[in-house]
């Protein structure tokens, strides 16, 4: 059992302190927002502050204030990605511990996933619009697919991408994943990816698959992965694309192309470049694209059970 005697929370959250709190009635909560709004000239906010050993919090939030974390030993992130932090000075790392919630957010990424495919190939959405018309036609929906005949291809198979493929496979779709490098000993490790592609045969992927999920992280080999015509590869099988990883893996100019030129029969977005999405892109007014603000893996239940986890062994 944990020997901590108090957590601090810097989120914009709703109900995560009320949840922390609930799951550990014999340790201090503390919301540190109030003590930032301090006077800056607070000795008493600045010693609690310098005095903050266990922090959970959005990084983007938290790194502004690290300065003040003087006595930080383990920094729990309520995100998946970590790019944000990935600019501190590799000559003056940070002394305390960097965990974030990655495999957390697989059920409800997955979910988000799957929930969409299904919605699509039973064209609920269709059939919603059809019920506003007062239209009854069965014979219009007599070549539905099943998840049988369908195949998804993943970029990025790790923890999240794992449990998308799990998913996936346990519907009888056939799996493709996108990894770094494709060996007999890798093939092992992904029991529920039934091919294995690298960027050198990124194409090969993207011309059999009918969904085609980004879950890859926003780094200098992932930036721009999709941009370009790259999704011509698609055009002879109507691929809808699925990103829940990051914004970056496609520039807007390339998508809306990739749409416009029907390369895609569709895009589900939950991540972008600009968050949020500027009022003026075009993605907004296309009838083939959804948008979502970032919630794919929106579960603050599962970040609050990953940190009481973790605080376990601390």
């Amino acid at each position: 059992m944990s020997r901590v005697a108090a957590v601090h929370i810097l989120s914009e959250f709703k109900h995560l302190h009320s949840l922390v709190q609930n799951a550990l009635p014999n340790i201090k909560v503390i919301d540190v927002e109030p003590l930032l709004t301090s006077d800056p000239e607070n000795t008493v906010a600045k010693k609690q502050l310098s005095e903050i050993e266990v922090l959970l919090a959005e990084p983007l939030l938290a790194k502004r204030y690290f300065h003040l974390f003087s006595s930080l030993k383990w920094f729990q992130s309520t995100f998946a990605g970590v790019e944000t932090l990935t600019d501190i000075d590799p000559n003056n790392p940070p002394k305390f511990l960097l965990t974030r919630s990655g495999e957390g957010f697989g059920h409800s990424i997955t979910d988000y996933v799957i929930g969409y495919i299904i919605a699509k190939e039973r064209c609920f959405f269709d059939m919603k619009e059809s019920q506003g018309n007062c239209s009854w036609d069965a014979n219009k929906y007599s070549t539905l697919f099943v998840t049988s005949q369908l195949n998804i291809g993943i970029l990025g198979v790790g923890e999240i991408g794992k449990h998308i493929a799990k998913t996936c496979k346990f519907l009888g779709m056939t799996t493709w994943g996108l990894v770094r490098s494709n060996t007999e000993e890798r093939k092992t490790q992904y029991p529920e990816v039934d091919h294995l592609c690298t960027t050198s045969n990124l194409e090969h992927l993207l011309s059999n698959c009918d969904y085609i999920c980004n879950i890859l992280p926003s780094t200098k080999d992932t930036r721009g992965l999709l941009s370009g015509d790259v999704l011509a590869a698609c055009k002879n099988r109507k691929t809808t694309f699925i990103n829940v990883g990051r914004g970056d893996v496609i520039d807007d100019d390339s998508l809306v192309n990739a749409l416009r030129s029907k390369w895609l029969d569709g895009a589900i977005l939950d991540v972008f470049n600009t968050e949020p999405l500027p009022l003026d892109s075009l993605l907004w007014k296309m009838p083939n694209v959804i948008i979502t603000p970032h919630i794919a893996g929106l579960s603050v239940p599962s970040v609050v059970c990953l940190f009481i986890y973790l605080l376990a062994y601390l």
